[in-house]
């Protein structure tokens, strides 16, 4: 509908209803109004004059007895005391020194009306300067070089109105319901992330601008009403294993965020990375590294992607330079050779040994010798998983064992074992070195994403799906073998 001028806004009063009977005067209201003229009685449809009734705290008397009817008397208050609220006054003095034909001075914020201002120590009128817009101060007589101008300005803060603190004080008639054709809506206070409150309550809600969404303090920080959290495990894939005396493979990088924000609305694209190849000849410098996973957001800006570095390859023993830098480091084929490192936090160095083994997950001690390092061990699907686990090494005919979480392992050490030389699939452990010079080095195994989560339902997709219970409290694993996407 148009309107000439503003749109009509409707505006909540507190209401109080009663039944007369013809005999009773005196009603009980729910709040004591500020005098008589602060509440508005109708009865039985007529408006009454302040002169017939009469407020002392919260009873309202008639001098003369209303008719009986149902809900024939109406109490509309249209202004409320409020009740311990403080109401603070700010003083400013401010002293300057004027400069020749100065007429307009700066001043600390002020309530228009309440501001003195003295010229050379005598008070000016109010019509010998105008002060209005609560910044500045301007003279109607420009000033003269040197003259002492003083400004006392008040900032007054108070309260004009209250909501009762009773039950049914505060309902959808408070709201802003003059939206176009709308429902209405409450307005939130609104701001970026750094101008969040410096002590914040459990409860308070406000607009994020930085993000776009409200946000919630739930008493230790703030979260968004539209994010929910996870666990996140980001697996790369494995490096291969060197030929020719060589160094096993470097396990894929490993990443786990016990509590990583997912935003509902978002494809969360997932990247699941495949193993290293092992080389096809002898004295190679180093195998195929594993294939980076990750998990990234496509339309969340604010989201941090998750991306896991693929394993190194470990080197022959013709190679005297370093082995194959990745989530976890390749080990070195020959005894001068330097092992590869691992990226900080993923995972760990090689086996600087010749024919050492690949490194391990982050926080795992390398092995002065031959065995894989173990990968990095997690619960994140209910029970107890090592992922990214070095791959093994071999010197003159022996074999080392690969590191718990998939890491290959070479039992002869002259002869390819097939399977058992490769690192295990989805689970980003590096391939094992051979001691021949064809075909025996294990290649990487493919690397893994999992997202998982404590719900009553299951709120995404993507992957294979499947749940358990823990502490009575029931999680949904959503497994990713090969790349996908996961909807929030």
């Amino acid at each position: 509908m148009s309107y000439i001028g503003n749109q009509p806004s409707n505006t909540a009063y507190l209401i109080d209803t009663f039944s007369g009977n013809g005999t009773t005067t005196t009603f009980t209201m729910q709040i004591a109004p500020a005098s008589p003229n602060s509440v508005f009685v109708i009865v039985s449809g007529v408006v009454q004059s302040p002169t017939t009734y009469s407020t002392v705290g919260n009873q309202l008397t008639f001098s003369q007895a209303p008719p009986s009817g149902t809900n024939n008397i109406v109490c509309r208050y249209l202004a409320l005391p409020a009740s311990n609220v403080t109401t603070t006054a700010y003083r400013a003095y401010t002293e300057l020194t004027a400069t020749a034909s100065q007429t307009t001075f700066s001043v600390p914020s002020y309530t228009p009306g309440f501001i003195d201002v003295y010229r050379n120590g005598v008070k000016l009128n109010n019509s010998s300067f105008t002060a209005t817009n609560g910044t500045n101060v301007v003279l109607g007589t420009a000033a003269n070089l040197g003259d002492s101008i003083v400004v006392i300005s008040f900032f007054v803060s108070g309260v004009l109105n209250a909501i009762p603190a009773i039950s049914g004080g505060v309902g959808i008639s408070n709201y802003d319901a003059s939206g176009q054709g709308g429902s209405g809506a409450l307005q939130l206070p609104t701001g970026t992330t750094g101008q969040r409150p410096l002590s914040p309550s459990t409860g308070m809600w406000r607009q994020n601008t930085t993000f776009g969404y409200p946000e919630v303090y739930n008493g230790s920080s703030w979260e968004t009403a539209y994010q929910y959290q996870v666990q996140a495990l980001v697996v790369a894939g494995g490096g291969a294993g060197g030929q020719d005396n060589a160094g096993g493979g470097g396990g894929g990088g490993v990443i786990y965020v016990p509590t990583y924000e997912i935003v509902p609305g978002t494809t969360y694209i997932v990247t699941v990375g495949s193993g290293g190849t092992r080389p096809t000849g002898g004295g190679q410098l180093a195998a195929a590294q594993g294939g980076n996973s990750s998990f990234t957001a496509t339309n969340y800006l604010n989201a941090v992607p998750l991306v896991a570095i693929g394993g190194g390859g470990g080197t022959g023993s013709a190679n005297t330079g370093a082995a194959a830098v990745g989530g976890s480091g390749g080990g070195a084929g020959s005894s001068t050779g330097i092992a590869g490192a691992g990226v900080y936090g993923q995972g760990n160095y090689g086996n600087a040994t010749g024919g050492g083994a690949g490194g391990g997950g982050a926080g795992q001690s390398p092995l002065n010798g031959i065995a894989g390092s173990n990968g990095a061990a997690t619960y994140i699907s209910g029970s107890l998983a090592y992922y990214g686990g070095g791959g093994g090494g071999t010197v003159s005919g022996t074999g080392g064992s690969g590191g718990l979480g998939g890491g290959g392992t070479n039992v002869s050490g002259t002869t390819f074992q097939g399977a058992t030389n490769n690192g295990t699939t989805n689970t980003g452990g590096g391939g094992s070195g051979h001691y021949g010079s064809w075909g025996g080095a294990g290649n990487g195994g493919s690397g893994i994403v999992i997202i998982a989560y404590q719900s009553a339902t299951q709120r995404g997709t993507g992957g294979t799906v499947t749940t358990y219970t823990s502490g009575g409290v029931k999680y949904y694993v959503h497994t990713f073998l090969t790349s996908g996407t996961y909807v929030a």
